[in-house]
């Protein structure tokens, strides 16, 4: 859009010169004709016409209108600088198409990187790996899991979960920002392509984190999640082959089998409508 522009500007000015120069010819022979007719017509005496007509004469161009267009030094002058801002405005114009070329290239080498990058690098994914509930010194504990998905390995530094029972209608009342207990340190423990590692952790209050035991409930767990739900949400923290420090969250609630049906009915579903600090994967 800007090229044409200045080809018009251009195309504008070169045409305008010579509309200029035949108007001020054009005026300039008006306004001769005019003292010289005034000159006459003032005259008396013989004399004085022949001295008007002389000086009429004398002052007569007797070039053509087109030739200051290449009289030096105005006419020479006027079209050298026509050309020079010709050129400078070409060559501007020549600048930034290559500023944009380079521009593009610059981003589709990034586009490219960062797609190479998200084919080649580790995604870790973390989830509940319970199958069913275990019951250690009177503690109950549960477990996740951590898989990488991706190509090349990845070094865990940290991870952890938060299992809490929740009522059926609080499923999703959970705040802003997900609080998680104290997290397990791992020191970028390495994961290999395919790897799957397991972690575990203990059934908390909400609220304050405190590990609840099984004395503490109602009900076997069984029996209680049947009212409530076990809600579980967690983080693992990792860095990729690349040197990019990432973090992927989860969170999903138990669904209880229905009365009568097989258990594999039942397990593990992701939780939505939550905030979405409890969901990534980048």
């Amino acid at each position: 859009m800007s090229k044409r522009l200045w080809i018009v500007g251009i195309v504008v000015s070169v045409c305008a010169i010579p509309f200029i120069a035949r108007e001020q010819y054009s005026a300039r022979e008006r306004q001769e004709a005019s003292r010289a007719h005034d000159c006459l017509a003032l005259a008396l005496a013989p004399a004085e016409r022949h001295d008007c007509a002389e000086a009429a004469l004398g002052r007569r161009d007797y070039s053509h209108w087109w030739d200051v267009l290449i009289a030096w030094p105005n006419g020479i002058e006027t079209w050298v600088l026509i050309a020079t801002l010709a050129g400078i405005l070409w060559q501007a114009d020549a600048t930034r198409r290559a500023a944009e070329a380079t521009k593009e290239s610059a981003r589709a080498a990034a586009l490219q990187a960062e797609h190479m990058v998200a084919s080649e690098r580790a995604w870790l994914i973390i989830r509940s790996a319970m199958e069913d509930f275990r019951y250690e010194s009177g503690i109950l504990s549960f477990s996740w899991s951590v898989e990488n998905a991706g190509k090349t390995a990845a070094r865990i530094t940290k991870t952890q979960c938060m299992y809490e029972l929740v009522g059926k209608k609080g499923l999703s009342d959970l705040p802003p920002v997900p609080i998680y207990p104290d997290p397990i340190e791992l020191n970028g423990f390495l994961i290999p392509p395919g790897g799957r590692e397991e972690y575990s952790t203990f059934l908390r209050e909400v609220g304050s984190g405190r590990p609840i035991e099984r004395k503490e409930l109602d009900a076997d767990l069984g029996t209680q999640l049947v009212h409530e739900r076990l809600r579980v949400y967690g983080y693992v923290r990792y860095s990729d082959a690349f040197g990019e420090v990432r973090e992927s969250r989860f969170i999903e609630y138990f669904e209880s089998p229905p009365r009568g049906h097989a258990s594999r009915s039942g397990g593990f579903r992701p939780l939505i409508g939550v905030p979405s600090a409890y969901t990534q994967c980048p």
